[in-house]
């Protein structure tokens, strides 16, 4: 949820979700694994620490950039996701030579690691794609999704049913994602039809991005968050430059402002973005971050609006509150 994404981040307690789950505490589990592992800090009875909630709202103001940089690229939608990997792994491997924690993950969960690095870059071609075909807005919304079917997994395949709560959370997104199908907004040189198979990749970035928390949730045991997040974001790479490859895409940007857009989206989304935020989900209650987390989506959708001219209809408005508030209430149950 990229993402981080991508979705990137996105869906940036979905790995909360997971540990409540699993029987985890909130706090035992990264969003997007980024960062080793930091302990909670106490909040304070006057209010969340400083630095952790600029670290959260600036984390999800920077995410919320990553679909315009999308739609300024000058190379192929899946280049593009190359580029954004290719370039954050240089500043992720410093990160990681800082650390206490060695670069390399040990090998055996290399293999867990490179399902979780496919199920990335899937993340972000189908996000990609969905960015493409439908607006900003309905491409961000409905990938944030990703609670839903990391709990519905669940459900089915381990017998752990939803409460009462989740539930109605999960009906409520799913009412909005529906009506954002009948949206009027259509990104310039799109029809109606590329708009429902936009909003389609938009769904099934959120199953990518769900199989992506899954193998990391599993990989974490044999590594630390950066060490899991620099291997993964590496596998990505490979799969998303092979996709471009395939498609023959232009892997070259035409001009300084291309290559700029590309570095904007490898270290302000993906180094930036995602790193402040999985450091401040280690700091705050998950009750807080609950709700924090979700300024990145309407930070996409205003962008959207201000920079390329999709502004939101009254149907679109009511539908984009209503994903937002049932994805609120599941992450909260």
């Amino acid at each position: 949820m990229a993402c981080i994404a991508g979705l990137d981040l996105s869906v940036g307690l979905a790995m909360h979700l997971l540990g409540r789950v699993n029987g985890d505490s909130p706090s035992s589990l990264d969003h997007r694994p980024d960062t080793v592992k930091l302990q909670p800090m106490p909040v304070a009875k006057t209010g969340a620490p400083l630095r952790p909630m600029l670290a959260l709202v600036g984390g999800a103001i920077a995410i919320g950039f990553a679909p315009v940089f999308v739609r300024w690229s000058e190379v192929g939608l899946n280049a593009t996701a190359f580029w954004r990997l290719a370039l954050a792994l240089p500043a992720l491997w410093l990160l990681a030579r800082r650390s206490s924690a060695e670069p390399l993950v040990p090998a055996r969960g290399r293999g867990l690691l490179a399902l979780a690095g496919l199920f990335f870059a899937l993340d972000l071609c189908f996000w990609h794609a969905s960015i493409a075909l439908t607006s900003v807005a309905n491409a961000t919304l409905l990938a944030n999704l990703t609670p839903l079917v990391v709990v519905l997994f669940y459900w089915f395949v381990r017998g752990q049913r939803p409460t009462l709560g989740f539930s109605l959370g999960a009906g409520l997104a799913l009412a909005g994602a529906a009506g954002l199908a009948l949206s009027t907004v259509t990104p310039a040189g799109t029809g109606a039809g590329d708009v429902l198979l936009g909003d389609a990749y938009g769904v099934s970035t959120a199953f990518a991005y769900a199989g992506y928390l899954l193998a990391v949730e599993r990989a974490r045991a044999t590594g630390s968050g950066l060490q899991v997040t620099l291997a993964s974001t590496a596998a990505a790479m490979v799969v998303t430059g092979g996709v471009a490859l395939a498609f023959g895409e232009n892997f070259w940007p035409a001009s300084g402002a291309g290559w700029a857009v590309l570095v904007g989206l490898a270290l302000l989304v993906h180094v930036i973005g995602q790193g402040g935020i999985v450091w401040a989900l280690g700091q705050l209650p998950a009750s807080l971050s609950s709700v924090v987390i979700l300024i990145q989506p309407l930070v996409a959708a205003g962008l959207g609006w201000l920079w390329l001219g999709e502004g939101l209809g009254p149907l679109d408005a009511l539908c984009a509150a209503l994903v937002l508030g049932g994805v609120l209430i599941c992450r909260r149950r």
